[in-house]
């Protein structure tokens, strides 16, 4: 059966509904615990980086819970321009959650902003293998189209609802089988985001539900 997907939450409550898969993002600093019983993604977040660099004890941390069966991607991890003072070392911790993520076969979520071009050229510079999921993203199309020659998802949420003319932009030029959605930090339902992702793609909510089923399902497997 098709589910729905919420490839990135934050939201510390387990969803009830066996109609939804959800993979809950760890960032280390915040000293949660990995629940054994929900899917989930560990990683530092770029904005900590300065504090986790040259702490083998994380690196080891990332390492032991990336071998876990529901730990099933690394991230968030990523570059965030914003944050320029540590932009050089977000940029050697990337590289270690890559290695980490190639290593083990894990896909990575990723945290961009503004960094594009980095992105794209650290993929290359990496060879990387493993799919890479872009959470939030709400770049332009141009953008869009520079990331799409590599194996690279994008996943979608707050633009559905705060910028409509560049989510139907984004909503129909992601190819089918790239696409994902995600409630993110915000306190809205997946459904929610579903039916908004349907209103403003003119395709039904159980067609959104069988393509983004099928990326979960070629990335991840049967879980």
């Amino acid at each position: 059966m098709n589910k729905f997907v919420n490839i990135h939450t934050h939201s510390s409550q387990i969803t009830d509904n066996d109609e939804i898969i959800e993979v809950k993002s760890i960032n280390i600093e915040d000293g949660i615990g990995i629940d054994a019983l929900r899917l989930c993604s560990v990683a530092i977040h770029p904005w900590s980086v300065k504090n986790y660099f040259d702490n083998n004890s994380y690196i080891a941390f990332l390492e032991n819970n990336a071998i876990k069966d529901n730990v099933i991607a690394i991230g968030e991890t990523g570059l965030d321009r914003l944050y320029h003072e540590t932009f050089s070392l977000q940029k050697d911790l990337l590289l270690k959650h890559i290695e980490i993520s190639e290593k083990y076969c894990k896909p990575m979520i990723l945290h961009v902003v503004r960094s594009f071009p980095e992105i794209i050229s650290i993929r290359k510079q990496t060879k990387a293998k493993m799919p890479w999921i872009i959470h939030a993203f709400q770049s332009n199309v141009q953008t869009l189209e520079q990331l799409l020659p590599y194996d690279i998802y994008f996943s979608l949420s707050n633009v559905l609802f705060n910028n409509e003319k560049r989510a139907v932009e984004l909503l129909s030029r992601i190819p089918k089988d790239r696409l994902f959605l995600e409630t993110d930090d915000s306190n809205k339902s997946i459904l929610s985001v579903y039916e908004r992702a349907a209103l403003l793609s003119g395709m039904t909510i159980d067609v959104l539900r069988e393509d983004i089923f099928s990326n979960f399902v070629k990335i991840f497997g049967q879980i």
